[in-house]
């Protein structure tokens, strides 16, 4: 605890960390809003399935988004054009 005090560094890297996963769960808020987010299946089987389909489909977004910056990260400057 006296460490996280004391290093600026330290709590910058955790800030990050909070800041990622508040937006994971942002992101999983947005794609869960059918049901307004709630799980309603009855057997434990379906909550697995819509679970685990609510995971691949934030993977993809989050994969999608990562390659698209990538792309534009990897455009110089001189080429972009800000509208």
């Amino acid at each position: 605890m006296l460490r996280w005090l004391i290093d600026a560094e330290l709590q910058h890297r955790v800030q990050m960390g909070l800041n990622k996963g508040e937006a994971h769960h942002s992101l999983k808020r947005a794609i869960s809003f059918n049901r307004r987010g709630e799980i309603r299946d009855r057997s434990s089987e379906g909550q697995h399935y819509r679970v685990a389909g609510m995971k691949l489909l934030a993977a993809i977004v989050i994969y999608w988004n990562t390659k698209k910056l990538g792309e534009v990260g990897s455009v110089p400057a001189k080429v972009r054009k800000v509208s």
